[in-house]
């Protein structure tokens, strides 16, 4: 039996509450069906990221006060590109792990939530030091592989992961507020309309 999406005759006349489930939980996903969530998720990850590139260096250059014009408007695209797609992979295979392995709604939303980012968030780390050095290069950024061995030469490979704190407690202080929001919010949508 595959993992599989109602079609749209299996949704209509359906209370509001049933949809919130799409996907069948009756059978847990295969191997190959965690493989494409993960591909699924690195690659919209990836592609989202590097399509807001020059509005991400914009952005950053006037967070620090830097009124000169980038050097490129995709300053730090590979790395990002790069990390997103590994990070967004992880994120998204891992909370789909997770939600198939524990029982109930909120203790496995909470569980998937929190590993997923913890995860994804370590995988993230290395890129996002070769991104930061991408886009504070004063002239042509760095490529990623140059980045990483800039930050390895200047500070091993701890100078990889110099933001990971300050990472994890940004992703899982969003992802647990966004969750909580999201909870809230389904609660009083399907208590409103049954």
């Amino acid at each position: 039996q595959r993992w599989t999406y109602p079609s749209a005759a299996d949704i209509r006349g359906r209370p509001l509450r049933e949809l919130g489930a799409a996907v069948k939980r009756d059978v847990r996903p295969t191997i190959e069906q965690f493989a494409t969530i993960s591909l699924c998720g690195g690659i919209g990850s990836s592609a989202s990221n590097l399509i807001c590139t020059p509005i991400a260096v914009v952005k950053t250059k006037q967070q620090v006060g830097d009124a000169t014009p980038p050097a490129t408007l995709f300053a730090g695209a590979q790395a990002l590109a790069a990390g997103s797609f590994v990070a967004g992979a992880a994120f998204f295979g891992v909370s789909a792990l997770i939600r198939y392995s524990i029982e109930g709604d909120s203790t496995r939303m909470v569980a998937a939530s929190v590993g997923a980012t913890l995860v994804a968030t370590v995988f993230f780390a290395p890129f996002e030091s070769a991104r930061v050095a991408a886009m504070a290069a004063p002239k042509q950024p760095p490529n990623l592989v140059t980045a990483w061995g800039i930050a390895v030469r200047d500070g091993g490979v701890a100078a990889l992961f110099t933001a990971l704190d300050a990472l994890l407690a940004r992703d899982l202080a969003f992802g647990l507020i966004q969750l909580a929001i999201y909870d809230l919010s389904r609660r009083g949508l399907y208590a409103a309309w049954p």
